[in-house]
């Protein structure tokens, strides 16, 4: 997608990944949806200034490349940034997905002029971010915020991350696809949120089993981090929202600290895709350059004076 200079997405394009671990091939698709949108937003917004790419993965805040953890190992390291920019011509950023997200958020959406916010996206994925006293919550090594691989079942799935009963495996929509396969068989998310909004029972038993778990994990979060606000984002959370957020409530009731709860708000994102939202951020962001607005109203960069 592209955004303007006040965040209003002005061109969006989708493709397809053939085969998800086949680095090349992504990169070209990804290429390729990138030049499909900057012909379509140029002419009537003016140059593109740059290309954010938001990753679902750690990222190595000293190379810029996937980390080892969640991801496939395929993709561990991988030049994303250095590749892409050779397929567009462009400067690219990337960060994590869940980071960017609390970015987006926190100029733009439901985390404006709040401090210490956290925010989970419920997707193909379970991704996420902190915001700590106004600042990014990044750890030691720039890996904090995988809320996706909180353990909420020890005796659970195996995770893609190498553990077992980790919150993704259970609160993403391919586990809700799980679950109702012996009632529907393959059902693809389209199917499932129609048996949702039908009121289907095995369908809203699945959907309240997932913001169950959430909860178990979002009063985890409240009992060690004191935050004040909790954003749910991510399709599970568009489609259906309600449902999720009862659920999530009923477990912050029953499991985090009183004194803790008392004081946290429980939203849904006001900001549809959040994660590019943040990656665009991210290219206004490069200190080297400074962003100009020529007398016509269109913006270029010029090199940072040294």
């Amino acid at each position: 997608m592209a955004a303007d200079l006040a965040h209003v997405v002005v061109a969006a394009s989708d493709y397809p990944l053939v085969d998800p671990l086949d680095i090349d091939q992504a990169l070209g698709v990804v290429a390729r949806a990138v030049r499909d949108v900057i012909d379509e937003a140029v002419s009537g917004h003016g140059e593109c200034l740059g290309v954010g790419v938001a990753i679902p993965a750690p990222i190595d805040p000293e190379t810029l490349r996937p980390a080892p953890s969640s991801c496939h190992q395929l993709w561990v390291d991988a030049p994303v940034r250095e590749l892409l920019r050779e397929r567009v011509g462009l400067p690219v950023y990337v960060g994590n997905h869940g980071n960017l997200a609390v970015m987006a958020e926190r100029l733009w959406g439901a985390g404006r002029r709040v401090d210490d916010f956290i925010w989970i996206g419920l997707d193909a994925n379970v991704g996420g971010g902190i915001c700590s006293g106004g600042q990014l919550l990044r750890g030691r090594d720039g890996f904090a915020g995988e809320l996706g691989h909180i353990v909420v079942d020890p005796d659970g799935e195996i995770c893609r991350c190498g553990s077992q009963g980790c919150l993704e495996t259970v609160a993403s929509l391919g586990s809700i696809q799980r679950a109702l396969r012996p009632v529907y068989g393959q059902v693809e998310p389209d199917q499932i949120f129609a048996l949702i909004n039908r009121g289907e029972p095995a369908a809203l038993r699945a959907i309240t089993n997932i913001g169950t778990q959430v909860g178990v994990a979002v009063s985890t979060l409240i009992n060690i981090l004191n935050p004040s606000l909790f954003i749910v984002g991510g399709v599970l959370s568009r489609q259906c929202g309600p449902v999720i957020l009862d659920a999530i409530r009923v477990e912050m009731d029953r499991r985090a600290l009183p004194v803790a709860r008392r004081s946290v708000q429980l939203r849904f994102s006001t900001l549809r895709r959040p994660e590019p939202l943040g990656a665009a951020a991210l290219v206004l962001m490069d200190a080297s350059r400074r962003l100009v607005i020529d007398r016509k109203g269109k913006p270029h960069w010029e090199q940072a004076a040294g």
